[in-house]
């Protein structure tokens, strides 16, 4: 397999940014003031996993800017890339709500306060990860053969972005979490 100037410059360009955060790792456990060295990767871990967490938040809106800007091919595009984008928005958007619900009943002083909080928290979780997998599918089905499924290259755009912006948002999550 022979590669050209354009891959091998992006080959270079990984190992760089590779060798860089290993270099920005091994210095952070070198030069840490006394922590040990699994606290410095482990905050290495939840900074990244923040970064993860804000890309994956301005994907998500940059992705529903798309499709609207591109609301006219949705005509052109098989039934399952017109639901599976509001099934993934609706579902993150209730998650949302539920968070705010939560947060709400949590602040009251009712008797069954915890109760309520503790199931709308579950709600809250169920409705996130069936955004994220809603759109996570979305991005599988865009890889399928068009012999399957057609649409336009802007919306299969949009629909990869969506799917790539769900799946930063559940490694960030995770790595915040962590």
């Amino acid at each position: 397999m022979a590669l050209d100037a354009g891959s091998l410059h992006r080959a270079l360009d990984h190992r760089a940014l590779h060798r860089s955060s290993l270099r920005v790792l091994w210095w952070l456990s070198h030069n840490n003031a006394g922590m040990q060295r699994w606290q410095c990767i482990k905050y290495a871990i939840r900074v990244s996993g923040g970064f993860g967490l804000a890309a994956g938040a301005l994907g998500l809106i940059y992705s529903a800017r798309r499709f609207w800007d591109h609301r006219d091919l949705a005509a052109q595009t098989d039934l399952w890339f017109r639901v599976l984008p509001a099934l993934t928005y609706t579902f993150l958007l209730l998650a949302l709500g539920f968070a705010a619900l939560g947060l709400k009943v949590r602040r009251s002083e009712a008797e069954a306060a915890e109760q309520a909080y503790q199931a709308v928290r579950q709600n809250t979780r169920i409705s996130l990860l069936a955004g994220l997998a809603a759109g996570i599918t979305q991005e599988v089905l865009c890889g399928v053969d068009d012999k399957g499924f057609q649409m336009p290259d802007a919306w299969r755009e949009s629909c990869q972005m969506l799917g790539g912006s769900c799946g930063l948002l559940l490694l960030g999550i995770l790595a915040a979490a962590g």
